[in-house]
């Protein structure tokens, strides 16, 4: 156990977690506004038809034309010989002279190709604001749980915390990079104030056990401590209960 002077060793805390917390809440906050985005683009969306001499599109995007690349839908139809196909196939077909003819068979004649087009973009752009959606928002949730209950990031020292010093003459040295813990759970190291010894909770700032033994060390980190008072030997757990 290394005890060093507190009078150049201030409490110390997690600055990693903080920041890590911080940096979550750009994604957490893009993830809701993409989420809020989708449900409003289901209803509201901008629409394009285009047409050439054999065939006709229909293009469905986003309010923003093109925010959420994941999100467009098309539809299409063909055009031969003046009737309107929701598609074709085509195959080669050698003649006796071994030249290549292309041919092209057309199927499932359609009435009026600018509905058609539409209804089938307007299903695939929705399934696919659908399926991102929902990956958006496993993400987002994801992404809070970690910065909410994963990442330790304790809070900064109260103002009316005074300097480690005020509190302990000596204090076991610690380096803190728990980030990933729950914001509850303690940090005990030792300390020492007028020759005795007790418990600090580093994480929230305060005297966790007062300085009251003539000697404390950890028999098991955090649970059981070796204890002297008196003369006596004798163990405790971390609340200063004696076991028998």
């Amino acid at each position: 156990m290394k005890l060093v002077p507190t009078n150049f060793y201030d409490w110390r805390k997690p600055k990693v977690g903080m920041f890590l917390k911080f940096i979550l809440l750009i994604p957490i906050a893009i993830g809701f506004f993409v989420i809020c985005f989708s449900i409003w683009s289901l209803f509201y969306y901008n629409q394009h038809g285009y047409e050439d001499n054999d065939s006709y599109e229909t293009h469905i995007e986003d309010p923003l034309g093109g925010f959420m690349l994941w999100a467009d839908g098309y539809g299409h139809a063909y055009k031969w010989n003046g009737s309107w196909y929701e598609s074709y196939d085509s195959y080669d077909n050698i003649d006796s002279d071994g030249n290549v003819q292309w041919e092209y068979k057309y199927e499932g004649e359609i009435e009026n190709p600018v509905s058609y087009t539409t209804e089938n973009a307007l299903r695939s752009y929705r399934n696919n604001i659908v399926f991102g959606g929902i990956w958006c928002i496993i993400i987002t949730v994801l992404l809070f749980i970690m910065r909410n209950y994963i990442i330790c990031g304790y809070p900064k020292r109260p103002k009316d915390v005074k300097q480690l010093c005020f509190y302990a003459d000596y204090v076991q040295k610690y380096s803190y990079w728990g980030i990933f813990r729950k914001r509850e759970t303690p940090k005990f190291v030792l300390f020492v104030k007028d020759n005795m010894f007790g418990i600090l909770d580093v994480a929230h700032y305060k005297v966790y056990l007062s300085a009251q033994y003539d000697y404390l060390e950890w028999r098991e980190k955090k649970k059981y401590l070796n204890a002297t008072l008196n003369g006596r030997n004798f163990i405790i757990d971390i609340h200063g209960n004696e076991l028998k």
